[in-house]
């Protein structure tokens, strides 16, 4: 699914995705700040962070968002995707780490 896609980010405050052959829009999902970070395409879903103070997670196949985080400052770095965690920078100097929950113990 994700071959045939092209998924980026712009100033006008909307993360895009296109049809990679034809450039035909699939779908748009709107924030509140432009998006000069780049998103990262992980199995079927993106991250992406704005400058609305926000990461995003939002679904490939037709762009709803299914989770976010509000940071409060900028987010214009590009996310990286290690071992089904998500890190990212923003503008109040801090890196961000997120993934699932630990699984509690069942002892």
């Amino acid at each position: 699914m994700t071959a045939d896609r092209v998924v980026f980010g712009g100033r006008d405050k909307r993360l895009h995705c296109v049809e990679k052959a034809t450039g035909t829009a699939v779908w748009t999902f709107n924030t509140r700040g432009k998006v000069d970070s780049s998103p990262v395409v992980v199995g079927d879903k993106v991250v992406v962070g704005s400058d609305d103070g926000r990461v995003y997670l939002v679904s490939l196949q037709d762009g709803k968002e299914l989770w976010s985080y509000e940071i409060g400052q900028p987010v214009g770095s590009s996310p990286a995707v290690v071992q089904g965690k998500v890190i990212i920078g923003s503008e109040d100097g801090r890196v961000y780490c997120f993934g699932p929950a630990p699984a509690k113990s069942t002892k």
